[in-house]
């Protein structure tokens, strides 16, 4: 049996397939993460993809004949697309040529098509973001069987290593974001009880990087020009070099950012205390999700059983110095040998357990007089069929206010989570449907509308802050 896990990246994505046990790292052609960038040609439309555009970013933009796109992964589901001689290119085109790069990767093994995997979500990705990805995933001949949280995806792949423990963290720091989980393990499940996320990651240190370093040089020449003010070829050259030494930075005490910048040569020593001093603010605000994420779940420090921290962001040393230093997370800490991969080789896990996902949040429909209708219920199989509520206006109003709260605690209090109008006739009585399923995108999907109005005066929202468990069967 193959399976196959996708962890589509912000700055990187990977694919995993697992075959016979065997496991099989699907990056680039030397084997390293897929740099998630592609060209869109001007004039004709097409799209190249991977570490070829990667490394010759600066001359393909200097030459006016192609677009760069860095991380289409956050332009999903905003509309965003790019005009050429023949036509619009959509960000779920550009994301379709990066799972094409990745199935490529299978075709020059001759493996079994890359025909369904497991795709890997950062936590608080946007419904619309995770459908625009799943059609993405079509287009490139790939059904997508199932999301997965990126930290659950991760404790999938580590699960019988930490299956003992009660409670795990799972601190994930890429190149575009910071994805934080504490999760429960109870009987073969795997409940998400804390998520916390944060925007600040390798790709901004690298670009807090660029602007220091070109701060010090302006001085040093005495030349007042502003980094906004620098070429864009000279600008993406600084941040390749400054992604270069932090990793190297990663390993040795001392690097050199070397290179021709706005028209003179750059020799910058990037020393341990220098790239401390820059890092730490990032290093304090990743460390401070942590906290609130076990703030969140309620648990005490000495209960988390293992810590498993992932992600190339990771490897800092800083980062290592502070959590090993810090008596909260000290007993804990478990690091990867593979902190780029860990993802997608859990999702490949996930893709062939016959287990799924079951709601461990409870979601209700607050009444008129205080009182919680509830509509999802904790241990619910996810992907449910549409149910509905019938409802009657208690007044004779103009609309209807929906509100729905999450976790309702003994006196019907609990977080709002969605709340919106629907047009009413004003009648007394009148009659609301409110229908509602949880999606496969891991969505609850919400819609309302009057028994006296048409169609189009429904409302439909949508609510992404789910929490499951997953049946590790």
């Amino acid at each position: 049996m193959v399976s196959f896990g996708i962890d589509f990246g912000t700055t990187n994505s990977a694919g995993v397939m697992v075959q016979e046990g065997q496991v099989f790292l699907l990056g680039d052609d030397a084997g390293r993460p897929l740099p998630s960038i592609v060209a869109i040609d001007k004039a004709h439309g097409a799209l190249t993809a991977g570490r070829e555009v990667w490394d010759t970013r600066e001359e393909r933009l200097q030459s006016g004949r192609e677009m760069i796109v860095r991380s289409v992964k956050r332009g999903l589901g905003t509309g965003e697309y790019w005009h050429t001689g023949v036509g619009v290119v959509t960000a779920e085109d550009v994301a379709a040529k990066i799972f094409q790069e990745i199935s490529r990767q299978v075709v020059k093994r001759n493996a079994p098509a890359l025909e369904r995997a497991a795709v890997t979500i950062p936590v608080g990705f946007s419904a619309s973001a995770r459908a625009a990805l799943r059609r993405a995933a079509r287009k490139a001949g790939i059904e997508i069987s199932t999301f997965v949280h990126e930290p659950t995806a991760a404790l999938a792949k580590f699960y019988k290593d930490v299956r003992h423990h009660r409670l795990v963290a799972i601190f994930d720091w890429g190149g575009g974001t910071l994805d934080i989980s504490v999760m429960r393990l109870v009987q073969h499940r795997v409940y998400e009880i804390a998520t916390k996320g944060l925007s600040k990651a390798g790709d901004q240190i690298d670009d807090a990087m660029a602007r220091a370093i070109h701060e010090h040089e302006m001085a040093k020449r005495r030349t007042p020009l502003s980094f906004d003010e620098v070429s864009t070829k000279d600008k993406d050259m600084l941040r390749t070099r400054c992604e270069l030494a932090k990793c190297q930075m990663s390993e040795c005490s001392e690097t050199e950012v070397l290179l021709w910048y706005a028209g003179e040569q750059l020799d910058f020593v990037v020393t341990k205390s220098w790239f401390d001093r820059l890092i730490s603010p990032f290093v304090d605000d990743a460390i401070d999700q942590l906290v609130r994420a076990i703030s969140e779940a309620r648990v005490n420090y000495e209960d988390i059983g293992a810590l498993i921290i992932i992600g190339g962001t990771s490897k800092l040393i800083l980062l290592k110095e502070r959590l090993s230093n810090d008596p909260r997370f000290s007993t804990s800490l478990e690091y990867s040998d593979s902190p780029e991969w860990d993802v997608a080789h859990g999702a490949a896990v996930v893709n062939k357990l016959s287990g799924g996902f079951e709601t461990s949040d409870s979601v209700g429909l607050v009444l008129c007089d205080g009182q919680i209708h509830t509509l999802v219920s904790p241990g619910e199989k996810a992907y449910t069929k549409p149910r509905t509520v019938s409802l009657a206006l208690a007044e004779d109003v103009r609309e209807a206010n929906i509100v729905l709260t999450k976790n309702a605690n003994e006196n019907g209090s609990g977080a709002i989570v969605m709340q919106f109008s629907v047009p009413a006739g004003g009648f007394d009585g009148e009659r609301i449907g409110l229908s509602y399923s949880i999606t496969p995108d891991l969505v609850l999907d919400v819609t309302a509308q009057s028994s006296t109005r048409a169609t189009e005066d429904s409302v439909r929202h949508q609510y992404e802050g789910l929490q499951f468990a997953y049946h590790i069967e």
